[in-house]
């Protein structure tokens, strides 16, 4: 019986909230594991043709293939890989953050919710969390600014499919400086391109940030 009720005292969000976490982890290691796999594929297929074509670097067809297989492994596959990755990762971050605000919300009975502040999430998230629920959204500062980051990288992603001219000036500042930073950000024949380690840097932030939360919740508020 104790275990029973330790059961209906369990709150089901917060569990498909560290499965959503751990989805991603996973999802992150077969998309890495994509990008070798294409890779390799695609320098084998190169090889073949060279070798078939018995191309030399004196023969401009020799160039042409390799710069074609270069444009796909360095522009073409990051961004098709990592761009729909990163979008996602911030989907999960803000529907997480979203329902533990919920649970905090009404553990305080509180009538304002998190979506009637106005601005981007997180502009949103931070003022609602100190504001109505006074309760610390991060606590690690290294992590919010790499989310502020993933925040910056979604929406070149999800509005202009990675491509730089086409960003407003204030975003394409915004990815300049990132680019300066020398974080894994560069903009490449008018891409932005994301790099694998800070693809898993952005992720491991964010299972922290939301792993915090979460145990910060449950200490204050499960019995």
């Amino acid at each position: 019986m104790a275990d029973l009720s330790k059961l209906l005292k369990t709150d089901f969000r917060l569990i498909a909230v560290s499965a959503e976490m751990q989805s991603l982890q996973e999802h992150y290691h077969i998309l890495k594991g994509l990008i070798a796999n294409t890779t390799d594929f695609k320098q084998r297929f190169l090889e073949r043709y060279i070798q078939g074509e018995g191309l030399t670097p004196d023969d401009p067809e020799w160039h042409l293939a390799h710069d074609e297989y270069m444009y796909d492994v360095e522009i073409i596959l990051p961004k098709l890989v990592w761009g729909p990755f990163l979008i996602a990762l911030f989907a999960a971050y803000e529907s997480s953050i979203t329902e533990i605000s919920k649970l905090i919300q009404e553990k305080k009975s509180l009538k304002i919710a998190i979506d009637q502040i106005k601005g981007d999430f997180l502009e949103r998230a931070k003022l609602y969390f100190k504001e109505i629920l006074n309760f610390q959204l991060y606590v690690n500062e290294t992590d919010w600014k790499n989310i502020t980051t993933l925040l910056v990288l979604r929406n070149v992603y999800a509005h202009t499919n990675g491509q730089f001219e086409l960003l407003k000036p204030g975003v394409k500042n915004k990815i300049k400086k990132l680019e300066e930073q020398q974080i894994g950000i560069s903009e490449n024949l008018d891409y932005v391109i994301c790099e694998r380690a800070l693809a898993h840097k952005l992720l491991k932030s964010v299972q922290n940030s939301v792993s915090s939360l979460v145990d910060r919740y449950k200490q204050q508020y499960t019995p």
